[in-house]
């Protein structure tokens, strides 16, 4: 076959394609009349009552109890640490450059939190700890002179001192 006969035929089957669409959307549809024709009484289907798993229910039993009754000092750490992982990880998914620098830093990325998977929260939280004591783990120790750190540490006691001896604050 040659170029000219090849377009001839794609031209032909556009020009068809095109006739068969045109036909389509011309034709009007009873839809009222095929949706009561699916709807007899032998093909009605009547679905048991939803039942909750129960671990899902202990699940969030656990999550709204556990947080009502907690004292407000751990409450706000856990607070404030859930809120800085859930940046981490919205950063993380945003951009592919922070999960780069992540994953080169780390060695691999953060599991993320998925409110439908389970034990994913526990799973990410888990491996949050896991790099953040493997970072510790990492820091060496540095050597400098007390005299490069003495002028910090003075300011830092006698604002300390400060603080010790001012009878507003409760402590």
């Amino acid at each position: 076959m040659t170029r000219r006969q090849l377009k001839g035929m794609t031209g032909i089957l556009n020009e068809e394609h095109e006739r068969h669409e045109s036909n389509i959307f011309d034709k009007a549809f009873p839809l009222m009349d095929i949706l009561d024709e699916r709807f007899t009484s032998q093909n009605v289907f009547v679905l048991p009552p939803h039942r909750r798993c129960a671990c899902h229910s202990l699940n969030l039993i656990c999550k709204c109890e556990i947080f009502k009754n907690m004292n407000p000092s751990p409450k706000n750490l856990f607070d404030s640490t859930d809120r800085k992982l859930k940046s981490i990880w919205a950063k993380q998914n945003r951009s592919a450059k922070v999960s780069y620098n992540i994953r080169k830093c780390l060695g691999k990325l953060f599991i993320i939190n998925n409110e439908t998977r389970w034990n994913s929260y526990y799973n990410a939280m888990k491996q949050a700890k896991h790099f953040l004591l493997k970072e510790a783990f990492r820091v060496k120790a540095v050597k400098i002179t007390i005299g490069y750190l003495l002028p910090t540490l003075t300011i830092l006691i006698q604002r300390l001192e400060m603080l010790l001896d001012d009878r507003t604050i409760k402590h």
